[in-house]
């Protein structure tokens, strides 16, 4: 992390919303113990405590958790919703939330995420500018010693500034994965300890956001390795009608929560375009939740035929990408997919010049792409 960890929400522009002042103190947690010498201790004398929650009962303290789903789902959405609801100390849609700073480490598309958590404070009427949230300016490759490191000093400054962070977000797997390979049970292995040793340093809640498996819509992608370590684990899956639902498919220690349902619903920024348009954004609302029905399950999500396949070969091309440059030895990180090829593979499945132009202009609009130059990446 070049530049280790900026106060980025502050400084997106200067024309946020003034929101009711809320009050942030952040919490006393333990610094960091010293590291003592392997040994027993008698079962009698084990100190036994309840779990301590973040947000109760989804998000539990000291933990390594996950959500995944499919592109399009609103996994960033969600996990923007956790994370400005703890480092604001909000209620999450009825729950009981403990504040305290957050670290939200983003692969890519920190325009859009900015903007997404503006909506989020708009809605929610908190001010973030004031909230200890603190979001990375560069990916980071966690499966790299040198990069681990820099991600570390950034974390422990974050501390003397705020205080030790109850929460990190790193969002997603996939580009803040580093040198090596999802598949490979011991690349996955470093990752893992990669992420264990950054929730080690404060005793703080680690939250991965990553994809479904290509074949397997039912599990994250990658190594199995991964669902083996982590504490919790959430799937998201959006249906024909645009209902995304999020269910608990793993808590270690603790029984399941009930599922809950949600909308992305649009919101309007305080932000103008080159053409003087409103920018706009977008945020969960908890709707009730009701069971899918046998059509939606096949589906996953209420795309159109066309923007859910053009999302599919971005994803294929960003991850061939990915691996290309790995084969170079260079950063995977830096990874993106032209313009110009996506839009002829598209055509090469069927679309015409048209509804490519279209399926571009629509899946930027609703954040699920980032257009960069000549370039684009999925969100």
């Amino acid at each position: 992390m070049a530049d280790k960890v900026d106060l980025l929400i502050s400084d997106l522009c200067d024309k946020w919303p003034d929101p009711p002042t809320v009050k942030n103190e952040p919490p006393t947690v333990d610094q960091p113990s010293s590291k003592t010498r392997f040994r027993f201790v008698h079962i009698a004398d084990l100190r036994l405590k309840p779990p301590e929650f973040l947000i109760k009962p989804w998000l539990e303290k000291d933990t390594l958790s996950l959500s995944f789903g499919d592109p399009g789902c609103g996994k960033s959405f969600f996990a923007i919703d956790i994370a400005a609801s703890v480092a604001t100390g909000s209620d999450f849609h009825g729950m009981t939330v403990n504040q305290g700073p957050v670290i939200y480490i983003a692969g890519e598309g920190q325009n859009g995420i900015g903007r997404r958590f503006m909506a989020w404070s708009i809605v929610h009427g908190a001010d973030l500018k004031t909230a200890p949230l603190y979001l990375s300016t560069v990916p980071l490759g966690l499966c790299d010693a040198d990069q681990m490191q820099a991600a570390m000093d950034a974390v422990e400054e974050i501390a003397q500034i705020a205080g030790p962070s109850l929460l990190i977000v790193i969002d997603t797997v996939a580009r803040n994965f580093g040198p090596g390979d999802e598949n490979s049970t011991a690349d996955m292995g470093r990752f893992i300890a990669a992420a264990d040793q950054i929730r080690s340093l404060y005793h703080s809640a680690v939250h991965l956001v990553h994809h479904t498996g290509h074949g397997d819509k039912k599990r994250a992608r990658g190594s199995m390795a991964l669902k083996g370590a982590i504490d919790a684990e959430y799937r998201l899956d959006k249906d024909q009608d645009a209902i995304v639902r999020v269910k608990a498919t793993k808590m270690k220690d603790a029984g399941l929560p009930e599922p809950m349902a949600f909308e992305i619903r649009g919101v309007d920024l305080p932000l103008k375009d080159a053409d003087g348009d409103t920018v706009n954004s977008a945020v969960l609302h908890r709707v009730e939740y009701t069971q899918p029905a046998a059509t939606t399950r096949k589906t996953g999500h209420a795309l159109g035929i066309n923007q859910r396949k053009a999302l599919e070969i971005l994803e294929r091309l960003y991850v061939a990408e990915r691996k290309s440059l790995m084969r170079q030895g260079i950063r995977p990180e830096t990874a993106r997919v032209s313009i110009e090829r996506w839009g002829s593979k598209c055509k090469e499945a069927g679309m015409n010049r048209q509804t490519v132009h279209r399926i571009k202009a629509s899946l930027e609009s609703g954040g699920l792409i980032e257009i960069e130059d000549s370039h684009v990446i999925p969100l």
